[in-house]
């Protein structure tokens, strides 16, 4: 790739709009609403791991973080100070050694092994369908308890080990979709206006009109007069974008390009974002 074919990805989403697009995506059974979205994040965080992998690896069961056992093996690789060897990996037995990685050799730390027996007394769930996948969970769950329990921060469990039911992966099956919800954002100021009794309504946003309204706060910024034909087609473009329409009785540049800057200023209040891409 090129640097004239590169993609540079830019992300002006606070927390708080980032749990709400996950949310409203309807991806992620387990989260209900923003907030539980935005806890499993965080969550993620912690350990190094992006909004996505948390919101597919990460689950809060009985008020306590529980992880898919592919995301606790990857924060033992991904740590640096930790490894492990899969033994024996059968229907009836695993055994999954842990190292740690002391100027370059790996120095043994112990063997989490979990058998079949194990599996039963413990009432471990799909033993008759994954039985290598449930008995790999429980012995990796148990191995970073034991022997590396800081690259989660403490002791973190399997949500199988915590009692919700489970797919051959390791991810809550039990909860249900959630449906996809309109964006409407906060309710803006009656109107803006120009100074000269010239308003109009702001309305309900869209991501995108929000988005427009940001790329045009940053065109006025660089734009402080509008003096060109050349300014006046960039400013009716973004004008387009955001839904801004010039209010009967405004006749010329300056007065236009006030109304419009203050259009733009209640949209990104009306939208509730604090932060965007410089």
């Amino acid at each position: 790739m090129t640097a004239q074919t590169a993609l540079t990805i830019r992300d002006d989403m606070s927390l708080g709009t980032l749990g709400e697009m996950l949310a409203r995506s309807g991806y992620f059974t387990d989260a209900r609403d923003a907030a539980q979205c935005v806890v499993k994040v965080l969550a993620g965080k912690e350990l190094g791991f992006g909004p996505v992998a948390s919101m597919t690896g990460v689950y809060i069961v009985k008020g306590k973080v529980s992880l898919s056992a592919n995301l606790m093996a990857a924060a033992v690789r991904r740590s640096g100070r930790y490894t492990f060897k899969v033994n024996v990996l059968t229907p009836t037995n695993c055994e999954i050694e842990f190292f740690e990685v002391l100027g370059g050799k790996r120095e043994s730390l112990g063997v989490s092994s979990f058998s079949l027996a194990d599996a039963q007394k413990a009432g471990t769930q799909n033993l008759d369908k994954f039985a290598r996948n449930m008995l790999y969970a429980r012995a990796m769950s148990n191995g970073v308890k034991w022997y590396c329990p800081d690259v989660t921060g403490g002791p973190v469990y399997t949500p199988e080990e915590m009692g919700e039911r489970v797919n051959e992966d390791g991810e809550i099956i039990d909860a249900q979709p959630v449906k996809p919800a309109p964006y409407v954002a906060p309710q803006p100021p009656a109107s803006n206006g120009n100074g000269n009794g010239h308003t109009q309504e702001v309305g309900t946003l869209s991501i995108e009109r929000v988005n427009a309204a940001y790329a045009a706060a940053d065109w006025l910024v660089a734009h402080p007069v509008v003096d060109t034909a050349e300014l006046a087609k960039a400013m009716r473009d973004h004008a387009e974008a955001t839904g801004w329409v010039k209010p009967d009785g405004v006749s010329n540049a300056k007065d236009a390009r006030t109304s419009f800057a203050r259009y733009i200023e209640a949209v990104i209040i009306a939208s509730g974002r604090t932060e965007h891409a410089q």
